[in-house]
């Protein structure tokens, strides 16, 4: 009898312990910290990064007085007045895009003192497409390729990063031209100045 008792009890016990872990489980989020390390360790945020990197890093320079760089160049009668904006080029395949532009020359450069450079230089290139049907008609405009994209193709090409696939780049892209967007970057008195292009 007192075995029996004792087997019930432990079958309770076990039974009971059991649904504390199914009840603690369903209650208990992850420590944030505990979900970083899993974003991080599958490569799940590179593009957030990147994209908050080039707005700091380059956007949020050259911006601001775009318009009037435009203007006080070679380039204000060739540039139509509704391209007077900055195009981003951000190519799936992460490798920079040159066809169909030729490089024109560039803008007045901004220079700034940044991250410990005195007079850092930024500069802005003016591009031509012409037409591959019309070889006579060309547009002009200001064209970057967002450069840290290199970095998606980087990773993908190393041997460091094994598990970032030509998938997880694209997906990494789609985030990095999304990410500006729903974050609002650049603030809504220069958005009108920049352009994403995929």
């Amino acid at each position: 009898m007192l075995a029996q008792l004792l087997s019930q009890y432990l079958d309770l016990l076990v039974l009971l312990t059991g649904v504390q872990l199914v009840i603690l489980s369903y209650f208990m989020k992850p420590a944030e910290v505990e979900v970083m390390e899993q974003v991080e360790g599958t490569n799940q945020n590179v593009a957030h990064g990147l994209a908050w990197s080039f707005y700091t890093g380059y956007l949020k320079i050259v911006l601001p007085g775009l318009c009037e760089r435009i203007e006080q160049s070679a380039w204000k009668d060739k540039i139509h007045p509704t391209a007077h904006r900055l195009l981003v080029l951000i190519p799936l395949k992460c490798e920079n895009v040159t066809a169909g532009l030729s490089d024109e020359g560039g803008l007045q450069p901004v220079k700034r003192d940044r991250a410990g450079v005195k007079d850092r230089v930024y500069k802005n290139d003016v591009h031509c497409i012409t037409d591959p049907d019309d070889n006579r008609r060309k547009e002009y405009c200001v064209v970057e390729y967002a450069t840290n994209v290199q970095t998606l193709y980087d990773m993908q090409e190393s041997k460091a990063c094994a598990g970032f696939s030509r998938e997880a780049r694209e997906q990494q892209v789609a985030l990095l031209v999304r990410t500006p967007r729903t974050h609002q970057l650049p603030p809504a008195r220069l958005r009108e100045n920049c352009y994403y292009s995929d």
